[in-house]
C-alpha cells in the first residue's frame, strides 16, 4: 500500500513461517509463549525466571525499535497465550507513559482488545495515550468493551433495520453522535478516555465520542477470516499518512497557516474513515472475482487495482530524499 517498512514482532515459535511469506517482511521473534519461560529468562538476561520480569525485558527490546515508527497495529495473529499478553501489556504501559512527549497511534485489533481488556487502567492514568489509540472490535469484541469500560450489556450490532437516519442518507457519511444508530458507539469511546472505535459490521461506525461518520459503501456479501487483520493495517497506514500530513501543516508559513487550520473531521476519525471505504472497496472487487470462495489472500491479490484507483501514478507527486 505504500508502506515503506514493516516489521513484525512475533513469538519466537512463529518467526520462521512468517519469514517464508515475503522477504519483503522485517520480522523481530521477540514473544516467548509460557512454556518457554525458563528459556526466555535466560536468552533475555531478565531479572529473575518470573513472567513479570520477562515481560519486562520483552517491553525493554520492543521499545527499542517502536519509537521509529509511524504507527503500530497490535492484535492480529497474536493470539492469547497468558505470557505474551502479559508482554503486550508491559509493552502498552510503556507506550502509554511517553504518549503525553511523543505520542503514536496505536491500532487495537482482535486478540489485541483483549490485552487492552486486561490493563483497561491505562486509559484513565494516561489521557494522551488513550487519545491516540484506535479500536477495531467485531459485534462480540464491541461487546466486552462495552461491558468493561460502561459496564451494561449492550446490543451485539448496530441495529440498521429502524434507522431513519440511513434511509435518508443511504451513501453514509457525517452524523451526530446522538442519533440511536451510534449514541452507544460514541459513548464506548468516551469511555475509552476518547480513542477512536471502529465499529465494524454491516455498516461500520466511526466515531471518538465527539463527532461521528458511517460508513455504507458495498463491499463484500462473504465474511473472510482476516479481512479485519487487513483493516487494521490499512488504518495504522493511513494513519502513518495523516501524520505526516499534520507534521507538514505545522511547518506552513503563516500565510498559508488559515487554510491550513480549516476545520475538518480529526484525524483518526478520517483515518479509519479512508481505511473503512478501502477495504470495502477490495472487498467488493475481489468478491466479484471469486465469489463466495474468496480468502483473505484473496484482498491482497486486488490491492493492485484498487491502488491505482485511489492513487493513480499521474496524481502523485513523488519527492526524492536521496
Amino acid at each position: 500500500m505504500g508502506v515503506d517498512l514493516s516489521t513484525v514482532f512475533c513469538s519466537v515459535e512463529a518467526a520462521l513461517a512468517i519469514k517464508s511469506y515475503s522477504p519483503d517482511l522485517m520480522v523481530r521473534p521477540c514473544f516467548y509463549p509460557e512454556h518457554l519461560l525458563e528459556t526466555a529468562a535466560k536468552e533475555l538476561k531478565a531479572k529473575s525466571a518470573s513472567a513479570e520480569a520477562v515481560a519486562e525485558r520483552i517491553a525493554d527490546e520492543i521499545d527499542e525499535w517502536t519509537g521509529k515508527f509511524g504507527a503500530l497495529v497490535i492484535g492480529p495473529g497474536l493470539g492469547k497465550d497468558p505470557l505474551v499478553v502479559q508482554s503486550v501489556g508491559a509493552w502498552l504501559e510503556h507506550a502509554a507513559k511517553r504518549a503525553a512527549d511523543k505520542p503514536q497511534t496505536v491500532v487495537i485489533d482482535g486478540d489485541g482488545i483483549h490485552v487492552l481488556l486486561e490493563h483497561a487502567r491505562l486509559v484513565k492514568e494516561y489521557p494522551a495515550f488513550a487519545r491516540e489509540l484506535i479500536l477495531t472490535p467485531n459485534a462480540a469484541e464491541f461487546h466486552r468493551l462495552a461491558d468493561k469500560f460502561l459496564q451494561r450489556d449492550t446490543d451485539m450490532e448496530v441495529n440498521t433495520k429502524d434507522s431513519q437516519w440511513l434511509k435518508d442518507n443511504p451513501a453514509g457519511g457525517e452524523i451526530s453522535i446522538e442519533d440511536p444508530l451510534v449514541k452507544e458507539t460514541a459513548e464506548l469511546a468516551r469511555a475509552v478516555g476518547g480513542a477512536t472505535v471502529i465499529r465494524k459490521g454491516v455498516v461500520d461506525v466511526v466515531t471518538d465520542g465527539r463527532v461521528c461518520v458511517v460508513v455504507t459503501a458495498k463491499g463484500s456479501p462473504r465474511r473472510v477470516g482476516g479481512q479485519g487483520d487487513l483493516l487494521a493495517g490499512a488504518i495504522g497506514t493511513f494513519a502513518t499518512w495523516a501524520r505526516i500530513v499534520h507534521e507538514n501543516r505545522k511547518e506552513k508559513s503563516d500565510s498559508d497557516k488559515q487554510k491550513a487550520d480549516e476545520p475538518q473531521l480529526p484525524s483518526n476519525v478520517l483515518t479509519c474513515y479512508a481505511a473503512a471505504h478501502f477495504c470495502r472497496e477490495l472487498q467488493r472487487v475481489s468478491f466479484a472475482r471469486h465469489g463466495r470462495s474468496m480468502l483473505a489472500s484473496n484482498l491482497l491479490q486486488a490491492l493492485p487495482q484498487v491502488l491505482q484507483q485511489w492513487f493513480p501514478e499521474e496524481g502523485v507527486h513523488m519527492q526524492s530524499h536521496l
